[in-house]
């Protein structure tokens, strides 16, 4: 497997985590798992949006350094 897939798999692992622990969480009425239940859904939606980034900042730089080379 190539490391790309690896790491798409582990953050697709890790987002299913969190997803969960949101669900069990959402039952579960603690004034500590309150808390913990604002963190997980901010988690929920920033993890993806981080990953996107990253990926977009990462496609970027590719394709400068691809540019780069071209010119030679």
């Amino acid at each position: 497997m190539t490391v790309k897939r690896v790491l798409a798999i582990l953050a697709l692992c890790g987002w299913g985590v969190l997803i969960a622990l949101t669900v069990i969480f959402a039952f579960i009425d603690t004034p500590a798992t309150n808390v913990a239940f604002k963190w997980l859904i901010a988690a929920d939606i920033i993890l993806p949006v981080l990953i996107w980034v990253l990926m977009m900042i990462g496609r970027r730089v590719r394709n400068t350094y691809d540019d780069r080379d071209s010119r030679k």
